[in-house]
C-alpha cells in the first residue's frame, strides 16, 4: 500500500466516509467541523495518511494569525481542535505500529512547511488517543500517568472526566451515586418536579435562557457564552443526535440541558436552572432521567465530561464524580512548531494587553499569542473554545 497524506476540507463527502467504521464521536465529523468554520479565519480540515486497510485520521481547524503579517511580515497559521473532545483516530493500526508514527510525523512536517506556527489539540478522554502520540503514556481508562507534572512529546495530562456505565440498571448505579445526590433526586420528585425529553421550540427557547441566566449568575465572561443563533446550528448539526430534556415544576420550567447522542454515548454538553431553585436540585434530577432514558435507547456510556479547565478540585467535578465511579484521563496536546515566529507573536500579543484597562491574561493558556483578556460577565457573540468552561456553579453538598 502507498503511504502518503491528503487532506480534505470539511466540505467533502470524503470526510465521514474515512472516519466510518473507526471509533469516533461526533466531535470528529464533518459537520461539526463545520460548524466552527469562519470564512476567511478558520477552515476544517481532515488530515488522512494511509488507505482502506491501515489509516490514521486527524481532524482540525486551521485559523489565520490575524497579527502575523503586523507582527512577522507575513501570513502565519495555527491548528486548533473544534469545541469538545477530538484528536487523531486509527483504523487497522496494532498497538507498537510504526505506520501511525509515520503517518503523525508526516502531518506534523506538512503543517511546518506550511508555514503553521503552533498546534493544540484535546484527545477524547473516552478513546485515550492521546496513546496515538505516546504509546507509553499511561492514564488510559481510569489509570494514572507516569508523571502528570511532566509533558511527553507535547502531551499534558489536564484531569479526569466522569461518566456512567449505562450497562448497569437503576440500583446497581444508585450503588454509585453520592447518598447526598440520591436523597435530592428524590426530594425532587416528591415535590412534583418532572424531567423529562422536550424537543419542542418551547423547550430550546427556555433552555437557551436558562443556560444564559446560569452563566450570569455565576460570573462567567463573556466569551464563554453560546449564543442562542450558535446553539440552532449545533442542533441541526447533529440532526436528531442532539435533544434538550427539562425539569418542570407546577408547570414552570425550572432547568433544562442539552444532550448529544452519537454512536452509543450520550453526553452532557450544557445545562442551566432557574434562580433560586438549587435546593431542590433540578439539575439532579434531569441527569438521572437522562440515565434512564439513555439506557432505554440502548447506548452503553453517559458522559458527563470533567471539572471548569478540566481541574479535578472544583465544585463542577465534585458534582459530576457524585454519579460514577468512573473516570477516564483528559489530555490536551500542545506543539511549537516556529518558536521563533511563535515568541514573537507571544510578546507582541502580551505587550499590547499591559498598560491597558482590559485587565491581564487569564490563565495558563496555549498559544500565549492567543490568551483572553479578562472580562467582565455579559452575554457575547463570541463562540467559547472550550466545553468544561462553565454550566452549573453546584455547591458543596
Amino acid at each position: 500500500m502507498r503511504e502518503a497524506l491528503r487532506l480534505v476540507p470539511g466540505a467533502s463527502s470524503a470526510w465521514d466516509r474515512a472516519v466510518s467504521g473507526v471509533g469516533h464521536d461526533f466531535h470528529h465529523t464533518a459537520a461539526h467541523h463545520r460548524l466552527w468554520e469562519e470564512p476567511g479565519v478558520a477552515d476544517s480540515w481532515l488530515a488522512i495518511y494511509g488507505g482502506e486497510d491501515r489509516l490514521v485520521a486527524w481532524p482540525y481547524l486551521l485559523r489565520r494569525i490575524e497579527s502575523s503579517r503586523r507582527v512577522l511580515g507575513e501570513e502565519a497559521w495555527d491548528i486548533t481542535c473544534v469545541d469538545g473532545y477530538a484528536g487523531p483516530l486509527l483504523r487497522g493500526c496494532p498497538p507498537g505500529d510504526p505506520f501511525v508514527a509515520r503517518a503523525i510525523e508526516a502531518m506534523f512536517a506538512h503543517w511546518q512547511t506550511s508555514g503553521v506556527v503552533s498546534v493544540f489539540t484535546r484527545f477524547h478522554p473516552l478513546f485515550a488517543n492521546h496513546l496515538v502520540i505516546d504509546p507509553g503514556e499511561g492514564c488510559a481508562g481510569s489509570g494514572e500517568p507516569r508523571d502528570s507534572s511532566t509533558s511527553l512529546r507535547g502531551l499534558r495530562h489536564e484531569g479526569h472526566t466522569v461518566s456512567i456505565d449505562l450497562a448497569l440498571d437503576t440500583e446497581a448505579a444508585y450503588k454509585q451515586y453520592r447518598p447526598s445526590h440520591l436523597y435530592q433526586i428524590r426530594k425532587s420528585r416528591r415535590l412534583g418536579i418532572v424531567a423529562k425529553p422536550d424537543d419542542s421550540p418551547e423547550a430550546f427557547r427556555e433552555f437557551v435562557r436558562l443556560y444564559h441566566r446560569t452563566m450570569v449568575r455565576n460570573g462567567a465572561r463573556a466569551h464563554y457564552f453560546f449564543p442562542e443563533a450558535f446553539l440552532a446550528r449545533l442542533r441541526t448539526a447533529l440532526g436528531g443526535g442532539a435533544s434538550i430534556h427539562t425539569a418542570t415544576l407546577n408547570g414552570k420550567t425550572i432547568g433544562a440541558v442539552f444532550i448529544t447522542e452519537y454512536a452509543g454515548v450520550v453526553q452532557y454538553l450544557l445545562g442551566g436552572t432557574e434562580d433560586g431553585t438549587k435546593k431542590w436540585s433540578p439539575l439532579k434530577l434531569l441527569l438521572e432521567s437522562v440515565r434512564e432514558w439513555a439506557r432505554e435507547r440502548g447506548n452503553h456510556t453517559m458522559h458527563l465530561g470533567g471539572g471548569r479547565e478540566c481541574r479535578d478540585e472544583d465544585s463542577l467535578f465534585y458534582f459530576k464524580c457524585g454519579f460514577s465511579a468512573q473516570r477516564h484521563c483528559f489530555y490536551t496536546g500542545r506543539w511549537v512548531l516556529d518558536r521563533v515566529k511563535y515568541d514573537k507573536l507571544a510578546a507582541d500579543h502580551l505587550a499590547g494587553v499591559a498598560g491597558t484597562d482590559a485587565g491581564a491574561p487569564t490563565g495558563c493558556y496555549f498559544p500565549a499569542y492567543r490568551t483572553p483578556l479578562s472580562e467582565a460577565p455579559a452575554v457575547s457573540s463570541r463562540r467559547p473554545a472550550e466545553e468544561r468552561r462553565a454550566i452549573e456553579e453546584p455547591a458543596h453538598v
